[in-house]
Protein backbone atom coordinates (compact mmCIF):
# COMPACT_ATOMS: atom_id res chain seq x y z
CA UNK A 1 0.00 0.00 0.00
CA UNK A 2 1.38 3.54 -0.83
CA UNK A 3 0.59 6.97 0.12
CA UNK A 4 1.00 8.70 -2.68
CA UNK A 5 1.65 7.56 -6.63
CA UNK A 6 5.48 9.02 -6.43
CA UNK A 7 5.83 6.36 -3.89
CA UNK A 8 4.80 3.82 -5.67
CA UNK A 9 6.76 4.59 -8.74
CA UNK A 10 9.80 4.57 -6.52
CA UNK A 11 8.99 1.26 -5.76
CA UNK A 12 8.24 -0.09 -9.13
CA UNK A 13 11.90 1.73 -10.17
CA UNK A 14 13.69 0.31 -7.35
CA UNK A 15 12.51 -3.63 -7.88
CA UNK A 16 12.09 -2.88 -11.42
CA UNK A 17 8.54 -4.25 -11.11
CA UNK A 18 6.20 -4.56 -14.40
CA UNK A 19 2.76 -5.32 -13.97
CA UNK A 20 2.84 -5.11 -9.75
CA UNK A 21 -0.54 -7.03 -8.42
CA UNK A 22 -1.67 -7.80 -4.71
CA UNK A 23 -0.44 -11.05 -5.49
CA UNK A 24 3.02 -10.08 -6.09
CA UNK A 25 3.86 -6.62 -4.91
CA UNK A 26 5.66 -7.92 -1.38
CA UNK A 27 8.29 -5.46 -0.05
CA UNK A 28 11.31 -8.12 -1.25
CA UNK A 29 10.09 -8.75 -4.64
CA UNK A 30 7.95 -10.52 -6.61
CA UNK A 31 9.28 -13.90 -4.64
CA UNK A 32 8.25 -12.26 -1.43
CA UNK A 33 5.26 -14.25 0.24
CA UNK A 34 3.82 -11.27 2.28
CA UNK A 35 1.99 -9.80 -0.32
CA UNK A 36 -1.03 -7.32 -0.01
CA UNK A 37 -3.57 -9.39 -1.02
CA UNK A 38 -1.93 -12.50 1.61
CA UNK A 39 -2.11 -10.02 4.03
CA UNK A 40 -5.29 -9.10 4.03
CA UNK A 41 -6.81 -12.09 3.85
CA UNK A 42 -5.06 -13.31 6.80
CA UNK A 43 -6.00 -10.24 8.63
CA UNK A 44 -9.54 -10.98 7.89
CA UNK A 45 -9.90 -14.02 8.90
CA UNK A 46 -8.28 -13.31 12.19
CA UNK A 47 -9.83 -10.48 13.02
CA UNK A 48 -11.99 -9.73 15.87
CA UNK A 49 -15.25 -8.38 14.02
CA UNK A 50 -17.00 -7.55 17.49
CA UNK A 51 -14.53 -4.35 17.67
CA UNK A 52 -16.60 -3.36 13.96
CA UNK A 53 -19.94 -2.88 15.50
CA UNK A 54 -21.62 -0.10 17.28
CA UNK A 55 -23.14 0.77 20.30
CA UNK A 56 -23.68 -2.92 21.93
CA UNK A 57 -22.97 -2.28 25.75
CA UNK A 58 -24.18 -0.17 28.59
CA UNK A 59 -20.65 1.90 28.17
CA UNK A 60 -22.21 3.44 24.54
CA UNK A 61 -18.67 2.55 23.22
CA UNK A 62 -18.63 2.13 19.76
CA UNK A 63 -16.87 0.13 16.80
CA UNK A 64 -13.71 0.82 15.19
CA UNK A 65 -13.98 4.45 12.37
CA UNK A 66 -13.09 3.51 8.97
CA UNK A 67 -9.90 5.56 9.59
CA UNK A 68 -8.97 3.28 12.51
CA UNK A 69 -9.86 0.13 10.11
CA UNK A 70 -7.84 1.74 7.33
CA UNK A 71 -5.04 2.49 9.42
CA UNK A 72 -4.75 -0.55 11.04
CA UNK A 73 -4.47 -2.38 7.76
CA UNK A 74 -1.77 -0.29 6.41
CA UNK A 75 0.61 -0.38 9.16
CA UNK A 76 -0.18 -4.52 9.06
CA UNK A 77 0.87 -4.28 5.29
CA UNK A 78 3.56 -1.63 5.65
CA UNK A 79 5.23 -3.75 8.65
CA UNK A 80 5.90 -6.87 6.77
Amino acid sequence: MFCTNMHYQQFEHETKSTHLMWKNDGKEGKNDPNTSAYLLVNWLANIDYTQWRGSINIQNTFGMKKIEIATCIYQMINNH
